[in-house]
């Protein structure tokens, strides 16, 4: 038997790197996609976050962003326009010494911030009037991180209230010295809405009894009184009126009606008649 060689031929020596480099095309290929997606949502955040900027700084109110030191972490446009601040000089700074005062306070042996809400509603900050809001920033194990502070300028709503206290007041003084009695009632449900001292003083009632009263209980010519009423004349030159202790006495009205919170009123405006010849000659008898 001769001595023979044996050679492998040469393709099999060569290993078949097909399957394997399918997959690591397909992976490639996963990787790829992966990437896309990633880059797709990191665009979708920025896009939200640039809108989110572009809505935190619309506002109108003054908004903080607080840590759970009171330290601030981020203002929009309105917070920094009525502080006359850039953002950088206030940001890290705390907001008791930005915008007031004693509005924020140490919860007792704690580090964290507490917001008094208790006795701080309102401020009063360089002329204008503000209302003020915490809400408590939680995380995802429900514990306060910080808070949102919100500062809403009620300047004009305050010096409306503040004219309209002023008329109120000046009105109650009118109201109060009157010479004549003044009789506020609903002319649907007869009901007293309000009366004067002078009236108290004339029907001889005190001021919470005399509410409880229907408003033609003071009149002795009850129906005639209701007529008046229905045909909303302004004045009458006598009418008999009693008072609480039965007494009769002879009044002069002048009446004017308007409407008020829903309510359809009366001001009736009482002058006492006491010369005898004078209601008679005003009655005519």
């Amino acid at each position: 038997m001769k001595n023979e060689i044996w050679l492998p031929d040469k393709d099999s020596l060569i290993p078949n790197f097909e399957p394997f480099t399918d997959k690591v095309i397909s992976s490639i290929d996963n990787i790829n996609i992966a990437i896309d997606k990633i880059k797709c949502y990191q665009q979708k955040i920025e896009t939200s976050k640039r809108l989110w900027e572009l809505t935190f700084d619309a506002v109108e109110e003054n908004i903080a962003i607080l840590d759970n030191r009171g330290l601030i972490r981020r203002v929009n446009k309105a917070f920094t326009s009525t502080v006359h601040k850039d953002f950088t000089d206030v940001t890290g700074k705390l907001i008791c010494d930005i915008f007031c005062q004693d509005i924020t306070s140490k919860c007792e042996n704690s580090e964290e911030f507490s917001p008094c809400l208790c006795n701080l509603r309102y401020i009063k900050y360089h002329d204008k009037f503000f209302r003020l809001q915490f809400n408590h920033i939680y995380n995802a194990e429900k514990k306060s991180v910080g808070c949102v502070f919100i500062a809403v300028n009620i300047t004009k709503e305050k010096q409306i209230e503040e004219e309209l206290n002023s008329l109120k007041e000046k009105y109650k003084k009118i109201f109060d010295y009157c010479f004549d009695a003044i009789v506020l009632f609903d002319t649907k449900t007869e009901s007293i809405f309000e009366v004067n001292p002078r009236a108290c003083e004339l029907y001889g009632y005190e001021e919470a009894e005399f509410k409880t009263l229907n408003a033609y209980s003071i009149s002795a010519e009850s129906e005639l009184s209701r007529d008046v009423i229905r045909k909303k004349e302004n004045h009458v030159v006598v009418r008999r009126h009693k008072r609480k202790n039965g007494e009769i006495i002879f009044v002069e009205l002048s009446l004017s009606y308007f409407r008020f919170n829903g309510q359809d009123l009366c001001s009736m405006v009482v002058r006492q008649i006491s010369d005898k010849d004078k209601i008679f000659e005003l009655s005519g008898d």
